[in-house]
């Protein structure tokens, strides 16, 4: 691996904490702030080839939302509705789902202006989404 995971991930931290000031981490080490209804995360993992790192940015923007085959051609046929990042649905314990927007970005190279575009590129989606999302599938928000 040309970067190690730890690395990006300090490099991660530091833009982060460039941007906003102050960032959380959860318990499962993911870096994590508030936005609007949402909560946007994001986390650095191996690329599957080993050669690389990856910045998972995301947002949980709907828990416990209904199954049903018009969430999933929602999400189907949103595929490319936009530039950066696209919808895709968690399965839960309770039979439903938590409904994310997500993106990712090679973190080898990844400098400061691309990781506060792509955190706000996912921040400001999931937060318009949100609540079309509820009105459409049940659940509810993150940040009520």
């Amino acid at each position: 691996m040309a970067t190690s995971v730890a690395e990006t991930r300090e490099r991660v931290q530091s833009y982060l904490t460039s941007i906003f000031g102050r960032v959380e981490v959860d318990a499962g080490g993911l870096f994590t702030f508030q936005s609007g209804s949402t909560r946007v995360f994001v986390g650095v993992v191996p690329h599957p080839s080993n050669l690389a790192t990856v910045v998972r940015v995301f947002a949980i923007m709907v828990s416990g939302a209904k199954l049903s085959p018009e969430l999933y051609e929602y999400v189907a046929r949103g595929t490319d509705r936009w530039v950066f990042g696209h919808v895709v649905v968690h399965l839960d314990d309770e039979g439903t789902g938590r409904i994310v927007f997500i993106t990712s970005l090679l973190g080898d190279f990844l400098d400061q202006q691309e990781l506060t575009y792509a955190v706000a590129a996912v921040a400001q989606a999931a937060d318009e989404m949100d609540d079309e999302l509820v009105a459409l599938f049940g659940g509810t928000v993150f940040h009520p």
